[in-house]
């Protein structure tokens, strides 16, 4: 009779052992999973952020800038400082404006630049528009307003 008790209780001890040690291999597993899981989420998110820091790189931005020359002209330079050509490049202006000031000029609004835009813009690509004299600015709204907003729509 010893011996069976002795058998049961090395059988009943074996096995809350082998049951204790599964358990704690599920555990070490499902947090072995979860970790895996989370690194693969943020590797993701990595790769993620990389791809558009990449294409924000390369893609293409176009610069308005007014800059005054020695003497009395402003002019305005459009400028594609990116890495790309933009394509079907399209400018438009909110007010009408006149370069310089003439009135016999071109209304630069309803200019060919503006009107019908740029089929490819290369980088590095700029062009250059004789906009005002100093004292001009804001002296006639109707002709060339002192604040006007110029929007560029483009494609890559």
């Amino acid at each position: 009779m010893e011996d069976s008790l002795k058998h049961v209780a090395t059988q009943y001890s074996t096995f809350n052992w082998t049951e204790l040690l599964t358990l704690l291999l599920v555990v070490v597993t499902t947090v072995y999973t979860c970790i895996n899981f989370s690194m693969m989420k943020i590797a993701k998110r990595s790769v993620e952020t990389m791809n558009e820091q990449m294409e924000a790189s390369l893609r293409p931005y176009i610069h308005f800038e007014l800059k005054r020359y020695p003497g009395d002209l402003i002019y305005m330079h459009i400028r594609n400082s990116g890495k790309i050509n933009a394509e079907n490049l399209l400018l438009s202006l909110d007010k009408d404006f006149i370069p310089l000031g003439n009135e016999r000029k071109e209304n630069l609004k309803e200019s060919f630049l503006f009107k019908h835009g740029v089929a490819s813009f290369t980088p590095g690509t700029e062009i250059t528009i004789g906009m005002l004299r100093l004292w001009e600015i804001g002296k006639l709204e109707n002709i060339s307003p002192a604040k006007f907003k110029i929007t560029a729509k483009y494609t890559w």
